[in-house]
């Protein structure tokens, strides 16, 4: 975006000069120009971008939104913006033992710290790089983790605005549309039978102006309090068209990333959300619930999450236990269909039983295998905080755990109710990789004798790092994932949305196994993009197809869009 011409244009430069207007703060345009001396006599031109405006507000993962202790200024969490700086504070949550993580990590001692660090990369809103700042953090990119989010902000940005859609000066597509969002969806990783972008589609992009925000939200507590909190967000962000003069918005659009697309289903059941929610863009969201929930609550987290939320179950359980979020994330009834999934390889249990209940039968449940057998009560709590809130009479497991438990089935209950579970415009992405296996199904492995039931066993030892021992010496592990998947989320719940999203896109080498019919609409071309290695599942939206079924989603959204003057 140029906004100053230069006094002393080469001689050969004869061309046009176009200058873009930027934003103040309460959304009137401005422009900046210099005088030029007498001899340059190119033609001089003001672009002023539209003055009605579609919000694209951005919802973060788990672990993707800034968090600080109430009333204070004292760091929860805060993702590092690169790897030589997060290792310090790395370094910090290696020493915190289990209580210490209970304590830190408590739900109702956080709250969303909205002054995180603003990277506006190429992002001009204003005359000089601290007003762009200043605009963007009060559009709340300072409360979600910077190095993951903020290059796809960006390139939102960048992209659906006048000056990304069309060549400097013409009425010509700019040539990455063109070439790139043009091109047929499938090979992008289509399986619903999408039509290609037409040129009336994308520029019918140019009769609004795309604000790009983000609303950060405290992932320790239930999705549905922060669904509240979200909408409060909407309300506030239509608020700031609706006053003052300011450019008219009348619907917003969500864009997720993983645990942030169950926030925005929670949206869909409060009143009012389809009043103000023109559509919604769903990436890697783990849709019906992910395995590795359980796993980490037997034997801790995995990769860096582990180093913060804890290394075994012991650090573990004290956080997840006490996050209703958390065990929101566990799979839901539906998962694969209503299909066991926690099972013991050569011998005969495989749960969820026939009638679908997970609650029941693994999630509540105090046997060896439930999520936290009856032994392993004594890990919810190791910093006392609970017991001393409930007093002598009441139990922290029956009280407070199991009372966790039933918030987080009603919660998921909510949000797959048929004809409200999604937004009735609503677009998701996935990956299915053969190289980023995903706890799809959890194993107990050892030697087992063959077709012994194993329900009733008593469990005499854990090492909560993922083997345990039975009574009659048998001694069983958790299998690494074998799943296709993204690294988090397998392919049977990234998949989900099917046939409840108007459209999804797949991408990876990766198969669905029991679904044929996602693997049969998908591209045999392996060249095509969607064919390409998939990416993992933190890094979503760096990646271009998840950019590009992003874009080609708000695209279509806003064909949907009514308020243009």
């Amino acid at each position: 975006m140029t906004d100053n011409i230069p006094n002393d244009p080469k001689t050969e430069d004869t061309g046009p000069v176009y200058n873009y207007t930027t934003q103040n703060v309460n959304g009137t345009q401005q422009v900046h120009v210099q005088l030029t001396q007498d001899r340059d006599t190119r033609e001089k031109n003001i672009v002023c971008k539209s003055n009605t405006v579609i919000p694209v507000i951005f919802l973060p993962g788990v672990m993707g939104t800034n968090l600080k202790k109430k009333d204070s200024a004292k760091e929860v969490w805060q993702p590092p913006r690169s790897t030589l700086g997060g290792i310090p504070m790395l370094f910090e949550y290696l020493f915190k033992d289990a209580a210490a993580r209970q304590m830190l990590f408590n739900p109702d001692n956080s709250e969303i710290d909205w002054s995180g660090p603003v990277d506006a990369g190429p992002v001009r809103l204003g005359p000089d790089k601290d007003t762009s700042q200043d605009m963007l953090h009060k559009r709340g990119w300072g409360s979600v983790y910077s190095s993951s989010y903020h290059p796809l902000l960006q390139t939102l940005h960048q992209r659906l605005n006048h000056e990304g859609v069309l060549v400097h000066g013409s009425t010509e597509l700019a040539p990455w549309w063109k070439d790139t969002m043009m091109q047929d969806p499938q090979g992008w990783g289509s399986v619903s039978g999408d039509k290609p972008l037409s040129e009336d589609e994308i520029k019918g992009l140019l009769r609004y102006r795309f604000e790009i925000w983000a609303c950060g939200y405290n992932w320790l507590k239930s999705n549905a309090d922060s669904a509240k909190q979200v909408m409060a967000y909407i309300r506030k962000v239509l608020g700031v068209y609706a006053n003052n003069g300011s450019p008219a918005a009348k619907k917003v659009i969500l864009v997720t990333h993983s645990m942030g697309g169950l926030v925005a289903r929670a949206v869909m059941q409060l009143p009012g959300a389809l009043d103000s929610i023109l559509g919604v863009v769903h990436g890697v969201q783990p849709a019906a619930g992910a395995p590795a929930v359980y796993k980490r609550a037997r034997a801790g987290f995995e990769g860096i999450e582990q180093v913060v939320l804890g290394r075994s179950a012991a650090e573990a359980v004290p956080v997840l236990a006490n996050a209703v979020s958390l065990l929101e994330m566990l799979p839901f009834k539906d998962y694969n269909q209503g299909r066991p999934w926690l099972k013991v390889r050569g011998g005969t249990l495989a749960l969820p039983q026939s009638d679908g209940n997970p609650y029941k039968d693994i999630y509540a449940s105090t046997a060896w295998y439930g999520l936290i057998p009856e032994q392993n009560t004594k890990l919810i709590d190791p910093a006392g905080i609970i017991a001393k809130r409930l007093g002598p009479r009441q139990s922290v497991r029956a009280d407070v755990f199991e009372t966790f438990l039933k918030a987080a089935k009603t919660f998921q209950e909510s949000i797959t109710r048929p004809g409200a579970a999604y937004h009735p415009v609503t677009y998701a992405h996935c990956a299915v990789e053969f190289a980023r296996k995903s706890w799809g199904e959890i194993y107990w492995a050892g030697p087992v004798p063959q077709n012994v039931s194993l329900e009733a066993a008593t469990l005499t030892d854990d090492n909560l790092d993922g083997t345990v021992e039975l009574a009659g010496n048998l001694k069983l592990s958790l299998e690494d994932p074998a799943a296709d998947g993204d690294g988090t989320v397998p392919g049977w719940s990234g998949i989900a949305p099917k046939g409840k999203a108007l459209s999804l896109f797949v991408h990876g080498r990766g198969f669905v196994v029991g679904d044929s019919s996602v693997d049969a609409s998908r591209t045999t071309d392996d060249a095509a993009p969607a064919r390409h290695e998939g990416y993992e599942h933190q890094d979503s939206y760096k990646d271009p197809r998840g950019q590009w079924a992003t874009l080609y989603a708000i695209a279509k959204i806003a064909q949907k869009a009514d308020w243009a003057t």
